[in-house]
């Protein structure tokens, strides 16, 4: 309620991106449509936190320092959660420090990024709800029951109690906030118009060996 999605697809993406409501993609198998999305509210976000019992909260941004998407995402947040009576230092570090100080779990707010490879959500579920070594993502996010449905949603064989499982998965860690998604976004080349056959992967990779230049 504190981060104003929608501003910062504007302005990092200019407009080219879409509102995230999960960590399976648009598109991807199992992606739960419905999932909830939260409404901008800062003074809604205000309240919350005055209800708890929290005031004068102050938390530590880690960003890569030279990463220029970062940084504008940073600043744009930065804005958002003072809106909110949130006070967030930004912290630029290398970026290979910040990886470093990521695994560590030496922070309070930091903004990551991944591509969606492989089309069954098993990898990703895991990776990011049900992997103790990781930390499911750095995140320190630990829940036995989604932990538990992750192990069984890779082992069912019936697609409609498999799709379920999936769906129940993003509806619980969304409940269980166990981070903020902020948007998707398509990867973007330009060419000219003599150019034919530039083809790019799902991870961001592209060949040039059936790329022709006509003249």
């Amino acid at each position: 309620m504190a981060i104003d999605k929608q501003a910062i697809v504007d302005a990092v993406t200019f407009g080219q991106g879409t509102i995230a409501n999960s960590y399976i993609p648009k598109g991807a198998l199992y992606h739960y449509a419905d999932n909830l999305q939260r409404p901008y509210d800062p003074e809604k976000a205000k309240q919350m936190l005055a209800d708890a019992g929290v005031s004068n909260l102050t938390l530590t941004y880690l960003l890569r320092a030279g990463d220029e998407v970062d940084e504008q995402t940073a600043v744009l947040i930065q804005q958002q959660l003072a809106k909110a009576g949130i006070t967030a230092n930004l912290q630029k570090v290398d970026p290979s420090q910040e990886w470093d100080m990521t695994v560590n779990g030496d922070y309070d707010i930091s903004v990551n990024y991944w591509t969606n490879d492989i089309l069954d959500p098993d990898q990703k579920t895991t990776f990011v709800l049900g992997h103790d070594s990781n930390n499911n993502y750095m995140t320190n996010y630990k829940s036995d029951a989604v932990k538990d449905l992750v192990a069984k949603a890779r082992q069912e064989l019936d697609p409609a109690k498999r799709a379920q499982m999936y769906f129940d998965l993003q509806k619980m860690a969304k409940e269980d906030v166990n981070w903020i998604d902020l948007y998707y976004s398509p990867y973007i080349n330009v060419a000219r118009k003599n150019v034919e056959n530039f083809y790019q992967n799902p991870l961001g990779r592209f060949f040039l060996e059936d790329t022709v230049k006509n003249q």
